[in-house]
């Protein structure tokens, strides 16, 4: 169980494979789970789905924690903590696009990119997400992502409205649009199209992205 997670980690054994199933069984959380992505950060890792002891107690103590109880305890804070703090949120994105890499590796597959982005943007509602996911997954002909394009996607997700903010924001107004069959959602992403800069200090991927959606947009 989680304890002999511990003990493995006390007599210098690293934590990985079954070990790791053990410690997320006993935390209650998945291994896909935003926690273990910001846990890894705190241990600073260096290989994905491998703690070393030295790894697992620098986490301990970047939490403030020395016992699994309190690290168990941890738990839902430390999912939350990205989301409510944009430095932070900064600091894991990036730390996830090294963490991620296999080694000798400068790019990440798209896909891998891709499930990485699902993780990490999700909790911030972006309302492009999905049709985005979408387009690197089929649409794009790009194989791999550098670290300077996965940089700059948080930023757009950053720079564009929420879908629960733009929800509320029109609720006032939505009985006196109620037939014009566009929801708060579809607005806002319409805005976000118009308001997008072609000529701005954007990568090809999401200046090819707009692009697309605009395509798509038009056909409705």
């Amino acid at each position: 169980a989680a304890a002999a997670a511990a003990a493995a980690a006390a007599a210098g054994k690293a934590i990985q494979g079954e070990g790791l199933e053990r410690l997320a069984e006993d935390l209650g959380v998945g291994l896909d789970d935003i926690f273990f992505l910001v846990f890894a950060f705190h241990c600073e890792c260096k290989t994905q789905g491998v703690i070393t002891r030295e790894d697992f107690f620098r986490g301990l103590r970047s939490l403030g924690v020395d016992t699994l109880q309190g690290l168990q305890a941890q738990v839902q804070q430390q999912q939350q903590a990205p989301y409510r703090d944009l430095l932070l949120l900064r600091r894991v994105y990036s730390f996830a696009f090294g963490y991620a890499l296999e080694p000798q590796q400068k790019q990440l597959p798209k896909d891998l990119a891709a499930a990485y982005w699902l993780l990490l943007l999700q909790p911030l509602q972006w309302c492009l997400l999905q049709p985005f996911l979408q387009y690197v997954e089929c649409i794009s002909t790009l194989r791999s992502i550098n670290k300077d394009v996965w940089l700059m996607v948080l930023e757009f997700a950053l720079s564009c409205p929420t879908s629960s903010s733009s929800s509320s924001s029109s609720s006032s107004s939505s009985s006196s649009s109620s037939g014009s069959g566009s929801g708060p959602v579809d607005q806002t992403i319409d805005r976000v199209l118009a308001e997008y800069e072609d000529d701005g200090a954007w990568p090809l991927l999401i200046d090819n992205f707009v692009e697309w959606m605009r395509e798509q947009r038009s056909k409705k």
